[in-house]
């Protein structure tokens, strides 16, 4: 028991000796180097020849440094990577913001430079479609009495009459549109100088041109516009285009299927215009 003990508390002698060996060993080698500089050669030549065994025995921690250092990268790319994608995503959103204000500043730059020239009173106002009925939707605009808008004053986008104002609150104004079938609007057809009524046919559906005489010299692609007639609308408002030509059943009259050239509800901004004019646009 008490052997067993005694050799806990230390290395053994023969291990110790070992130890003493190698002091020894080290203080000789020291000391021969300093009175033998010729064994500073041999020194080298047995170091380089144990270079490769040594770089083979610290290959596996050389690899797991690397691999330390490879993982850390990898992180770090990974990362940086995530924050140059949702750098990329706002810039994008940026952009999109950008270009619909472009588009929006053209619409109006278009809207301007068509009716400005001819009718000075104009209001801009920005259209809402408002889906309360497949057949004759209504659209609002962001404009109402406040503003000057009252009923009956016809509202344009930049290709043509999109309709009139039926009903106004302080703020907002309801359109009813030109294809809505309470609409009877006075037209002529602009090549033939021709006069008649255009009835709205419903939502998608063409205009419809009544009483036509069979005489008339009407083709298909002819524009069909305001003429002004009664004192609501300012003439040559453009209505739409002629794109079918029939007859009645009594064969005394044709009727003139129109398409209409504004836009209707897909528009962003719209033009209301004073009720009489006397000029053209």
């Amino acid at each position: 028991m008490w052997r067993s003990r005694s050799k806990q508390r230390g290395p053994s002698l023969q291990t110790r000796y070992r130890w003493l060996w190698v002091y020894v060993l080290s203080l000789f080698m020291l000391g021969a180097q300093a009175r033998f500089p010729s064994l500073l050669g041999l020194e080298e030549n047995i170091r380089g020849r144990l270079a490769p065994v040594y770089r083979l025995l610290s290959a596996p921690a050389r690899y797991y440094d690397n691999l330390q250092l490879d993982s850390g990268s990898k992180q770090e790319l990974l990362q940086e990577n995530t924050s140059l994608q949702q750098q990329v995503l706002t810039l994008q959103s940026h952009m999109q913001r950008f270009d619909a204000l472009e588009y929006e500043n053209h619409a109006l730059k278009t809207l301007l430079h068509r009716y400005e020239r001819y009718h000075p009173d104009t209001i801009v106002a920005r259209l809402t479609p408002i889906y309360q009925h497949e057949a004759s939707p209504s659209v609002w605009i962001d404009r109402g009495s406040l503003d000057g808008i009252h009923e009956g004053q016809p509202v344009v986008d930049a290709l043509g009459l999109l309709g009139v104002i039926e009903s106004v609150t302080e703020r907002n104004a309801q359109v009813i549109l030109l294809t809505d079938p309470r609409m009877v609007v006075p037209a002529a057809l602009q090549r033939a100088h021709l006069q008649g009524l255009v009835h709205g046919n419903g939502f998608g559906q063409p205009l419809l041109m009544k009483h036509v005489p069979t005489t008339a010299d009407v083709q298909k692609g002819d524009f069909v516009v305001t003429s002004g007639q009664g004192g609501r609308l300012p003439p040559n408002l453009r209505i739409g285009e002629v794109i079918q030509i029939q007859k009645t059943p009594n064969h005394e009259f044709f009727e003139v299927l129109v398409v209409p050239k504004s836009r209707l509800v897909h528009n962003i901004f719209v033009v209301v215009l004073a009720e009489s004019q006397e000029n053209a646009s």
